[in-house]
C-alpha cells in the first residue's frame, strides 16, 4: 500500500503542471482540497492512470476549470455615520477613529455597519465616500456652504462623472446611502421633491430637491446597481417623509431604521451591529 505522503507528493508534483495551464484563484485556492479529496478517494491497486484521472476530476469538482465568480461590490455613501479614520477618502473628516475622541464604544473598523454588512456577505468594498457633517444638499450647520461635502457634490465627483465613468474604482453593484441625518439637525432649507427634469444649481440648496437630483442621477447613470437608502432614527418628519417618498419616485429601496443604540447621537457598537441586521435582512 503506497503511503498517504507519498500519494500527496505526488499529486503536489502534478498540480504543479496543471496550474501553469490554468493559474486561476480558485485552482490556487482549493489545491489543498484536491490533494484531500485524491488521497481520500485513490485506489491503490489502479496505479498512475487512476491517479491522474482523481487529480482532474477532484479539479473539476472544486472549479478549477470554472469561470471565478467575484464578488458583488459595494459602495457606501453617507455622512459621519459610516466613515473610520484611514477608509475615506483623504480630506474627508471622519467621526470614528481608533482612538475615539467621544464617549463611543465603536473605535474598530470592523465594528462599522458596512464592514459588517461587507464581512457577512462576501462582498467587496469599492468605495466609501462618506463624510462627518455632510448635508445631502449644499447648506449645511448656520446657513453655511457645504458644496465642498455634500452629498450632491459627492455623487458625481466620486462615484460616477457626468459621463458615465466609473469613479469609484468599477462598476458598483450596490450603493448604501446612509444620508440625511445633517439635512435635519442642521434644520436646512427643505423645498420640494423634483422630478428628473428641470434642474437649477439653485435647488441644490435645499434638501428635499437635492435628495431627487442624487437618486435621480444614480438611477440615470448605474440602472443596474441596487440603491439602497437607509433612514436614520430620530430625523425630522419632512427629512424622514423626503427620503422614502424619493427613493420611491426614483425606484429605489429604502430602509427605515428602527430602535439604534446611540452615543454622543452616533451609533454605538450595538448601534452599528443593529443597522447591520437590519440592512442585511433586506439584502
Amino acid at each position: 500500500m503506497v503511503p498517504i505522503a507519498e500519494i500527496a507528493q505526488l499529486v503536489e508534483r502534478n498540480l504543479a503542471k496543471v496550474e501553469v495551464a490554468s493559474p486561476s484563484l480558485v485552482f490556487r485556492s482549493t489545491r489543498q482540497t484536491i490533494i484531500t479529496v485524491v488521497c481520500l478517494f485513490f485506489d491503490f491497486s489502479t496505479g498512475m492512470k487512476k491517479l491522474i484521472f482523481a487529480i482532474v476530476m477532484a479539479a473539476a469538482l472544486t472549479g478549477c476549470g470554472a469561470k471565478v465568480s467575484e464578488p458583488q461590490k459595494v459602495v457606501v455613501f453617507g455622512d459621519s455615520y459610516s466613515t473610520f479614520e484611514g477608509y475615506i477618502p483623504e480630506g474627508y473628516e471622519s467621526w470614528y477613529f481608533e482612538e475615539m475622541p467621544y464617549e463611543n464604544d465603536c473605535h474598530c473598523v470592523d465594528s462599522t455597519w458596512w464592514s459588517r454588512v461587507i464581512a457577512d456577505k462576501g462582498y467587496e468594498l469599492l468605495l466609501n465616500t462618506s463624510y462627518s457633517g455632510a448635508t445631502i444638499c449644499n447648506v449645511g450647520y448656520n446657513g453655511d456652504d457645504y458644496t465642498a461635502r455634500s452629498f450632491s457634490t459627492r455623487v458625481h465627483r466620486d462615484i460616477v462623472s457626468e459621463d458615465g465613468e466609473y469613479l469609484c474604482g468599477g462598476k458598483p453593484d450596490f450603493i448604501f446611502i446612509l444620508a440625511g441625518t445633517n439635512d435635519s439637525w442642521a434644520q436646512s432649507p427643505k423645498g420640494e421633491l423634483l422630478g428628473k427634469d428641470g434642474w437649477r444649481d439653485a435647488d441644490l440648496n435645499y434638501s428635499l430637491p437635492a435628495m431627487s437630483y442624487m437618486l435621480g442621477y444614480l438611477t440615470e447613470k448605474l440602472p443596474d446597481t441596487r440603491i439602497i437608502v437607509i433612514v436614520n432614527t430620530e430625523l425630522d418628519e419632512t427629512t424622514t417623509a423626503g427620503l422614502v417618498e424619493a427613493s420611491r419616485i426614483f425606484g429605489v429601496e429604502s430602509l427605515q431604521l428602527k430602535d439604534i443604540d446611540k452615543q454622543w447621537g452616533h451609533p454605538s457598537n450595538a448601534g452599528m451591529r443593529q443597522i447591520a441586521e437590519q440592512l442585511e435582512a433586506i439584502l
